[in-house]
C-alpha cells in the first residue's frame, strides 16, 4: 500500500498547481496535509483543512500544530450547502449519516474558498464526495483545480463523479490510481487541461 497516494508523480509530474491554494477535505489525521506542504514546498501552500470527526480533528491538531502558520484547520464537513447535520463519529469510518452521535456543521467548497483562486482539492469524505462537489460548483468552474478525489465509498461513484465533474467544467482529464490490495484507496485525479 503506497502512503502518499493523493500527490502520485506517475499522475501529477507534468502538472503545476496554478494557485497556491490546497484544501484538504477530510483531513482525518493531518498527514495528507503534511504530505502537501512538503510535495509542493517551493510553492508556499496555504491549506484549507477539514475534519468533521472530533478525535481524528484532535489528533489533526496535534500532527499540524507546527504547520499553523500555513493551515486553517476547522472541526467542520463539506457538502453541498451550509447546515447543520448528523454525524456518526468513529474514526476512519465515521461519516453522515441519520443515525449519528453528533450535530456538525457543514460548509461548502465555494463558501470557503470566497472567490480565492484555489490550485488543489482532495476529498476522501466517506461517500459525501458527489455532494461536496455540488457545493464547490463555482469554485472548480472557475479555477479549475487539481483534483484527487476518493472514489471507492460507493460503487456508482466510479462513474458519477466523473461525469459530474465534466458537468461542471468539461476542461478536466482523468486518471484512476488504485493503492491498496482490497477495495479501497482508490483515486481519480482530475487535471484541467488548456
Amino acid at each position: 500500500v503506497k502512503d502518499n497516494i493523493y500527490f502520485d508523480p506517475l499522475y501529477l509530474k507534468n502538472t503545476k498547481m496554478k494557485n497556491k491554494i490546497f484544501f484538504d477535505l477530510g483531513s482525518f489525521d493531518g498527514k495528507d496535509t503534511i504530505r502537501a506542504i512538503d510535495y509542493f514546498a517551493k510553492d508556499e501552500i496555504r491549506v484549507y483543512a477539514m475534519e468533521p470527526d472530533k478525535k481524528n480533528y484532535i489528533n489533526c491538531a496535534e500532527h499540524l500544530r507546527v504547520y499553523m502558520n500555513t493551515v486553517i484547520l476547522q472541526n467542520k464537513g463539506i457538502g453541498d450547502k451550509k447546515e447543520t447535520k448528523s454525524f456518526m463519529e468513529g474514526g476512519v469510518s465515521a461519516k453522515f449519516s441519520e443515525n449519528g452521535n453528533v450535530l456538525i456543521e457543514v460548509d461548502t467548497i465555494d463558501h470557503l474558498a470566497d472567490s480565492q483562486d484555489v490550485g488543489f482539492i482532495k476529498m476522501d469524505i466517506e461517500g459525501y464526495e458527489e455532494s461536496a462537489l455540488d457545493g464547490g460548483i463555482e469554485t472548480i468552474k472557475r479555477c479549475s483545480p487539481i483534483l484527487a478525489i476518493s472514489i471507492y465509498h460507493k460503487r456508482s461513484d466510479i462513474w458519477r463523479i466523473p461525469l459530474k465533474i465534466l458537468e461542471i467544467n468539461p476542461k478536466y482529464q482523468f486518471y484512476l490510481g488504485h493503492y491498496s490490495f482490497g477495495w479501497d484507496d482508490t483515486v481519480l485525479y482530475g487535471i484541467a487541461r488548456t
